[in-house]
Formats: structure tokens, C-alpha cells, sequence
């Protein structure tokens, strides 16, 4: 009875094992998913929404490619705020929140360079590919551009990573190794309870036998022997 359960936890700790091993490879879900457009306008400013930015969960990284690349995070009424009516393109949702919206928006206002701005939460600058992780929480948006008058990079990328929890992938390895070693255990002690029970296996003795009897050969019949014969 105990071999058969030491096989059934045996037989359990590798299902449980192949399982949390899925978990890490095939089922684990992507490292990220990501969006990318163009926007085909000549504003001093790209304004990525706030419901763009909380598509998925996590922070979001925004990648841009340009000379005199700006982006720049921040509260999305502080980012109207500090546009005003200078020309915008803003880059949301449509109504069913599957597909991108954009809004070309012509002001009367000359734009002025955004750098230095106290309204970001955080932001950057640099030439070639520029890379922000903003902050979508608390209606978080994001603003795109070049120096406040020129036209805005136009092309973007927003970057979701996702994490994957590993809890219940370490969780089932941990069972699967414990019930695998109190297997090899039990099997053992099994084992050991048989081979006590059976006992030594001893040859049974032979009964003794009395000497050899051997005739001896009488002189005269014994062959001659030496050169005197």
C-alpha cells in the first residue's frame, strides 16, 4: 500500500513540476505590448491622452525618433493648461476604446519651448531616439515635442511592459519537489521494512562425510622401479 502511494505522489510532483514549468514558458504571457503610430500634422505639439496612456496597466514607455526630441509628462488639464491655444495634435481613444483617435487642433497662439516648465512631473530631452517612462495615474498625459515652435516628432511608440507573477509557478515547484522527495523517502524506508522482515539468507550445512578410503597397492604387484630392476 505504501508503494502505491509513494508512485501516486511520485506521479503527482511531475504533473505539478510540468505545470509550474508551463507557467514560465509557454503560458507566460508577452514581456509587452505596444503601440505605434504616425501622425501626419505639422503641430508644435503631439498630445498623447490620458485614456491612450491607461490602456493597459503599469507605466507606459514613451519612445520617440527626431532631432530636438522633448517629452515631457504631467497632469493632463496642466498639459492644456500650458499648450493653451497654440496648434496641438492629440493622440486618444475612439468611442469603443479599441482603436486610436486623432484630433488636429488649429490655434492662434505662438508656442513657446517647453523645457524647464515646472507643470511636469517629469521629462527629457535628446537627439536621436528619446525614451520617457511616464506616469498614467492621477489623469497622466503626455506631451511631444521639438523646441515649442518647430513641428513635433511625429512618430511615437508607447511601450506596456507587463510582469508576470511568478507565485503560483514557484508555489507548484516547491510542492512538486517536496512530494518528490517524501516519495524517494517512503520508497526507501519500504525497502529497508522488507529486506528486516525476510532476514539473512543463510546456506544450509552438509552433512560430514567420513575419510576417503584408499586401497593400498601391495609390493610384489607394484611395478619395478630404478636400474636395479
Amino acid at each position: 500500500m505504501r508503494l502505491v502511494i509513494a508512485a501516486a505522489m511520485f506521479v503527482v510532483s511531475i504533473m505539478l513540476g510540468l505545470v509550474g514549468v508551463a507557467q514560465r514558458t509557454i503560458w507566460a504571457p508577452p514581456p509587452s505590448v505596444s503601440i505605434s503610430a504616425n501622425v501626419q500634422s505639422t503641430s508644435p505639439f503631439v498630445v498623447l491622452q490620458h485614456s491612450l496612456l491607461a490602456k493597459h496597466p503599469g507605466k507606459p514607455h514613451i519612445v520617440i525618433s527626431g532631432s530636438s526630441a522633448f517629452i515631457a509628462s504631467g497632469r493632463e488639464t496642466d498639459v492644456e493648461a500650458f499648450i493653451g491655444k497654440t496648434s496641438q495634435t492629440t493622440v486618444g481613444l475612439d468611442a469603443k476604446g479599441a482603436q486610436l483617435a486623432t484630433n488636429t487642433i488649429i490655434g492662434s497662439a505662438q508656442g513657446i519651448s517647453p523645457v524647464g516648465s515646472d507643470l511636469w512631473r517629469d521629462s527629457i530631452s535628446g537627439n536621436g531616439k528619446t525614451s520617457l517612462i511616464a506616469d498614467s495615474g492621477q489623469d497622466g498625459a503626455v506631451v511631444i515635442a521639438s523646441d515649442g515652435i518647430a513641428a513635433a516628432p511625429q512618430s511615437f511608440e508607447i511601450v506596456w511592459p507587463i510582469s508576470n507573477d511568478l507565485f503560483w509557478s514557484n508555489l507548484l515547484l516547491i510542492i512538486a519537489a517536496a512530494l518528490l522527495l517524501a516519495a524517494v523517502v517512503l520508497n526507501l524506508i519500504v525497502r529497508r521494512e522488507d529486506r528486516i522482515k525476510s532476514g539473512p539468507r543463510r546456506r544450509l550445512p552438509k552433512a560430514p562425510s567420513g575419510p576417503k578410503y584408499r586401497p593400498r597397492r601391495k609390493a610384489r604387484f607394484a611395478p619395478a622401479r630404478g636400474r636395479r630392476a
